[in-house]
């Protein structure tokens, strides 16, 4: 959640791109250089390096994420800002879950007959997976969005 007063500058942008770094970052990835941030498989010692390094090795850089598989966001369907931001930082739309929350007061979908004591929400979902991560492009993308002024 950011607040309204930090909405529409640079903060929820570089906090997105924060996230998406540490969630989908590979932590021990052999061959990383830390000093070129790119993969250099010459970087690593010996003749065929294991895929994977041991964490915190003097060729091996600490680790730099969770490696997780996929990052999900979701948010009401009605939110407009909420889904651009998400499809800008390139989430990639996945659906719809519908009535998926009770939602207390201000729901689009109460139950019949029930005095309208609970309602719920539908929400909008995207994802970004690890395989979309490791894409060149998005990542230069997420960049410049970091980037821009």
């Amino acid at each position: 959640m950011i607040l309204p007063r930090a909405q529409r500058s640079h903060v929820t942008t570089h906090a997105i791109a924060l996230i998406e770094h540490y969630a989908l970052d590979h932590p021990y990835m052999a061959g990383w250089s830390v000093e070129k941030q790119e993969f250099v498989p010459e970087d690593v010692p010996g003749d065929h390096p294991p895929p994977l390094a041991a964490p915190f090795n003097d060729h091996y850089p600490a680790p730099r994420g969770l490696g997780l598989r996929r990052l999900q966001w979701q948010a009401h369907h009605l939110n407009d800002p909420s889904t651009r931001l998400a499809q800008r930082m390139m989430l990639r739309e996945e659906g719809r879950i519908r009535m998926q929350r009770i939602a207390p007061t201000g729901g689009e979908e109460g139950r019949l007959h029930d005095g309208g004591a609970t309602t719920s929400r539908t929400s909008w979902v995207g994802a970004l997976t690890w395989r979309d991560w490791e894409d060149p492009e998005v990542q230069k993308h997420i960049n410049a969005q970091v980037a821009r002024r």
